[in-house]
């Protein structure tokens, strides 16, 4: 996949489908834009915006399900072959029709241009998607709109995304985003208080810089190799055993003895238990731990 991280390096060299959105967090319908880019039979390219810098004035207290670096490996592995991730101050002064003919069309090489029904462009969001029908008639690029997708009622998004996070309702997120919500890191080498607890555990770092879950205690499926292992996993600081605030991902993999250091674990939150409090006693600690176990093991998908 080649990145241009600015607006003046944009230079697609060969005729593409465009697919434009912010993507963040990449749910079931950014997907579909990226699907009906892809069925035009052109190469996909994307064009979004980093969202860890300057942002438009309708995100004042964004929360980022993905950093840019993340969400360009989602992107990547859903066939984006260009991808176009300008600050949004270098193209947000431009009108609809400057943005469609000056980077669509010229920057981006775009043939067919593919978006949400509720995608908004140009200076200000004076442009809609139905603006960019016409615009496409005069520029000549070809425009598919899609509809609004709903869950039960509910319109996908990336707002009820970070909702079911905060809530720690992983059945709302995997229905939002059609998977679970995944920690995909290398495992760090802790104090093993765990092992002496007779639960040994795992630790992995979680990016601060996303919007990470509720703080507590979730069931968890843990992939190691092909092999799939039922996990309650601590999402958190661990407020009874240190001080350092730093949020980890800590798991307890039931009927796994291994020695996973150093390697990089994919753990799968499906349920939360309970949330994270600082116990009076490491007895106390213990068996709470316990009781989360027996609810993982009985715990079903």
């Amino acid at each position: 996949m080649v990145i241009f991280d600015s607006l003046e390096k944009i230079a697609v060299p060969e005729p593409c489908a465009v697919a434009l959105g912010l993507f963040d967090g990449v749910h079931k319908a950014h997907r579909a834009v990226l699907h009906a880019a892809a069925d035009t039979a052109l190469p996909l390219a994307v064009f979004t915006f980093r969202t860890d810098r300057a942002l438009p004035a309708s995100k004042p207290h964004f929360e980022p399900l993905m950093t840019p670096e993340h969400r360009a490996r989602v992107l990547e592995s859903l066939g984006c072959v260009y991808l176009a991730i300008p600050e949004f101050d270098e193209f947000s002064a431009l009108s609809p029709e400057a943005f469609a003919e000056h980077v669509l069309v010229e920057r981006m090489n775009a043939r067919a241009v593919c978006c949400g029904y509720d995608f908004r462009f140009g200076k200000n969001g004076a442009g809609d998607a139905a603006l960019l029908c016409k615009l496409g008639k005069r520029f000549g690029f070809s425009v598919h709109v899609t509809d609004c997708m709903t869950v039960g009622g509910i319109p996908v998004s990336s707002t009820t995304m970070r909702r079911a996070l905060s809530d720690g309702d992983m059945a709302l997120y995997r229905a939002m985003c059609g998977d679970d919500y995944t920690v995909t890191a290398p495992i760090l080498h802790g104090k093993a208080l765990g092992r002496t607890l007779d639960f040994p555990t795992v630790n992995q770092p979680l990016d601060p810089a996303e919007k990470l879950p509720r703080f507590g205690v979730y069931v968890s499926d843990v992939q190691i190799g092909n092999a799939h292992f039922r996990g309650v996993s601590n999402v958190g600081i661990k407020p009874t055993v240190t001080d350092a605030h730093v949020p980890l991902c800590e798991t307890h993999i039931l009927g796994f003895h291994g020695d996973l250091y150093g390697q990089i674990l994919s753990v799968r939150l499906l349920a939360f238990l309970r949330d994270e409090k600082k116990f009076c006693s490491v007895e106390e600690l213990k068996s709470a731990i316990a009781a989360d176990r027996d609810a993982a093991k009985a715990f079903e998908e």
